[in-house]
Order: C-alpha cells, then sequence, then structure tokens
C-alpha cells in the first residue's frame, strides 16, 4: 500500500512541479532577469552541495567530544580488563 501511495504523490507532484517551473520561466518576460535568477540558482546549488560534502568529512576528521577518535571497534572501560597491582 506504501509504494502505490508513493507512486501515486510522485505521479501528480512531478508534473506540477515541471509545468510550474515551466509557467514561471516563460512568464519571466525579460532574458536578463532569466540569467540572474539561473545564476543564483547555479550559485546556492553548488553552495549547498559543498557544505552537504564537506560536513562529513569535517565530522570524519575531527574528533569526538572526548578528545579521542573511534577508528573500527569502540574500547569498553571497565576495571574488570585492568591488570592488577601485587
Amino acid at each position: 500500500m506504501g509504494s502505490i501511495w508513493s507512486n501515486a504523490i510522485t505521479a501528480l507532484v512531478v508534473p506540477l512541479l515541471l509545468f510550474s517551473i515551466i509557467s514561471s520561466i516563460t512568464n519571466l518576460g525579460e532574458p536578463i532577469r532569466l540569467k540572474s535568477i539561473g545564476a543564483k540558482t547555479v550559485f546556492f546549488l553548488l553552495l549547498n552541495t559543498d557544505e552537504v560534502e564537506s560536513n562529513p568529512l569535517l565530522q570524519s576528521v575531527l574528533p569526538c567530544r572526548s578528545g579521542r577518535v573511534h577508528l573500527g571497534k569502540q574500547h569498553r572501560h571497565d576495571s574488570s580488563h585492568r591488570a592488577s597491582v601485587t
């Protein structure tokens, strides 16, 4: 049932969105305004892409809150694994 609902929404929304974009472009009138809007759109798309790509990279490089970087297995800090001193 969920896939049917998702496909129905996609079948309705995609043509409406495409028609809305085409209609707004044709109603602009002046090519200079279209160029300005296109340049802003490309700029914000590239800015968004850069942010989406750089955040995971920075988070993978920066240490966690404890100051340690955990690569691979996480270590447990139990008292049972400590060596006893005699």
